[in-house]
């Protein structure tokens, strides 16, 4: 059913819905064997839960499900050059924004970035920004 969901022009939904499905088959397979931590990893009960489990975990790779958790921010010099080159990207957004006399999106994206604790500052050689304090 997961794989005829993906060739349905990739319905995640469905595809979904059947992990969930299975799931649900796992949980009254572990109550009903009474499966608890500890128990015989050789017992042919555990042996299929752990099949049915390495088969749950593989799809769900395919819809990047339980993968590597994504990187925080660790506030390392990587993520300030990124916050740097972000906060540029909208600073030049900005400025082409202005450039066709689209003002509202411009003051937009400087209401938007103060919100979020950004400053632009004007001046004659351009717009830089800082943190607020």
């Amino acid at each position: 059913k997961f794989l005829a969901a993906m060739d349905d022009d990739f319905n995640t939904g469905s595809a979904i819905s059947v992990l969930f499905d299975a799931l649900r088959t796992l949980n009254r397979h572990v109550d009903s064997n009474q499966l608890a931590p500890g128990a015989d990893a050789k017992s042919p009960a555990v042996e299929s839960l752990a099949k049915a489990t390495s088969v749950i975990a593989e799809l769900s790779r395919v819809l990047g499900l339980f993968g590597k958790p994504p990187v925080t921010s660790g506030g390392d010099e990587a993520d300030a050059e990124l916050l740097d080159s972000v906060v540029h990207l909208l600073i030049n957004l900005r400025k082409e924004a202005r450039e066709r006399k689209d003002y509202a999106t411009g003051d937009a994206i400087r209401d938007r970035l103060n919100d979020l604790g950004v400053a632009l500052l004007d001046k004659k050689e351009g717009t830089s920004w800082e943190r607020k304090s």
